[in-house]
């Protein structure tokens, strides 16, 4: 074998192992005895263009390469934007999942979508780490000064943070006290008390309007299907705070002797933190059990130590029912 044909050899081998590259239509060709690369051929993408060139370039006694790949914009690519944008945010939302301490604000629609299209959408996603807020939001943008719109999720954020600030993170941000988005000029579109309701109903956040209050956040329900406490943000966001803070405590307890003083230590650490958040209206009532009865022969002969949680988060008043009724003069009112 020559040295033009090792070093072809050597060249095809790079680029095939490259998982991005599709090295059927790419040509290589070597100058003399130089050394010098020549690549030819036809890709889909700029991207696939610099994959190549990269690839060659990260090889030994390559003196030079002369990338002369076409980029083929006729080439139908493989997955359409929408295609991309779906399997990114399905990306993230796993991770998120996966990691249990965070909460995934999506987008679920480009700017100027119709609102049934918002709740087809949401109508495939069912997890309590994610939640997604509508219409799109119009605000100047601090480097031009010119007024833009954007998507929620940019400016939802800032909302959670100052629910954190102001009260704490089992509070909803949401409504007029922690909902309000100062910083917004308007909503890309009014909603209608009627499209509220049908957001809200499909587990879409609205985001409202109101002649005196502005731009509001107007709901904090996850993407989760079922109705439990889990399909509001303000109890994800407490569990999320509790799990954190209580898994720092049950760190600092490993490989510690398993014994009723080891229990005991946990137990007065997160009772009184517990007692805290229920003070600061976060749980109705809650109860930590780390006992002998979770704690058998069996468990400890495994290694084990074994703490349960029970909590009763607190839920929010998010529909307010008010009766009037008129008396005549001289009724008594009832007691």
């Amino acid at each position: 074998m020559t040295n033009n044909e090792a070093m072809y050899t050597k060249v095809m081998e790079k680029l095939n192992f490259e998982p991005s590259l599709d090295t059927t239509n790419i040509t290589v060709s070597i100058q003399g005895d130089d050394d010098i690369i020549i690549l030819g051929g036809t890709v889909e993408s700029f991207y696939e263009k610099l994959v190549a060139e990269r690839a060659v370039k990260s090889l030994m006694n390559v003196r030079a390469i002369a990338n002369e790949i076409t980029v083929d914009l006729s080439i139908p690519h493989h997955q359409t934007d929408a295609e991309i944008a779906k399997e990114v945010t399905n990306a993230i939302k796993n991770n998120t999942i996966a990691r249990g301490d965070a909460i995934y604000i999506m987008d679920l629609v480009p700017y100027d979508t119709a609102i049934n299209t918002v709740l087809q959408n949401a109508s495939s996603l069912d997890t309590s780490y994610a939640a997604t807020y509508w219409p799109w939001l119009q605000t100047v943008d601090p480097n031009t000064g010119l007024l833009v719109y954007i998507p929620a999720s940019t400016m939802i954020p800032g909302v959670y943070a100052f629910t954190d600030a102001s009260s704490d993170p089992w509070f909803a941000p949401a409504g007029i006290t922690r909902g309000g988005m100062g910083s917004v000029v308007r909503a890309e579109r009014k909603l209608t008390s009627a499209n509220r309701d049908t957001l809200y109903e499909a587990n879409v956040n609205p985001i409202a309007t109101f002649p005196q209050q502005g731009v509001v956040v107007f709901g904090q329900k996850t993407l989760q299907k079922a109705a439990t406490a889990l399909d509001r943000v303000n109890v994800r966001r407490l569990l999320i705070t509790l799990k954190g803070y209580i898994s720092q405590i049950a760190d600092n307890l490993v490989f510690e002797q398993n014994t009723i003083a080891t229990r005991q230590n946990f137990l007065t650490q997160v009772n009184p933190y517990l007692e805290s958040v229920q003070q600061r209206q976060g749980l109705y009532a809650f109860k930590v059990v780390m006992d002998e009865t979770n704690n058998t022969p069996d468990v400890i002969d495994r290694n084990e130590l074994i703490g349960q949680i029970f909590l009763q988060p607190t839920k929010t008043a998010e529909f307010i029912i008010l009766d009037f009724n008129v008396l005549p003069t001289g009724a008594t009112f009832p007691a």
